[in-house]
């Protein structure tokens, strides 16, 4: 299945189904554990839950940081290479030419992985935040027994 199949499953009525059934079956799961079982997992989810979050942050600000480096070392270059362009001869402008490609490929890459990074990240993290919230619910169901 490729990756737009993949985008048009997820709104498609079936799937939403199945991570319907996915969360309850879930939440069932947690139901069944005991209370010190239950504050096991509720730790574990919430130390994970952190760590994605003080992760998702660190991408965040690394793709701040070599984005506005990169594009104003990029642009600053750029402007110096189309002031003094007519100066070389063909053979080294094409040389310059090929850099600034490669270079701006580069930044591309890495400002892409960076981004990729940050958008798991919170993915992930969003996951187990409702996960955080589905327990604490059945916690807060227990003491009212």
């Amino acid at each position: 299945m490729n990756i737009l199949e993949k985008m048009f499953m997820r709104f498609s009525l079936e799937e939403r189904r199945k991570h319907l059934c996915n969360t309850l079956r879930e939440r069932g799961e947690l139901q069944a554990l005991n209370t010190d079982e239950l504050g096991f997992v509720f730790m574990c989810v919430k130390i994970e839950y952190e760590h994605r979050k003080n992760k998702t942050w660190m991408f965040f600000f690394l793709f701040m940081f070599f984005f506005v480096n990169f594009g104003s070392s990029f642009l600053l270059t750029l402007g110096t290479v189309c002031y003094h362009w007519n100066g070389y001869p063909p053979h080294e402008q094409e040389a310059i030419g090929l850099c600034l490609f490669l270079l701006g490929f580069f930044g591309v890459v890495v400002v892409g992985g960076l981004g990729i990074s940050i958008c798991k990240n919170r993915k992930c993290a969003d996951y187990l935040q409702r996960k955080i919230l589905v327990i604490e619910e059945i916690q807060n169901e227990r003491k009212k027994k």
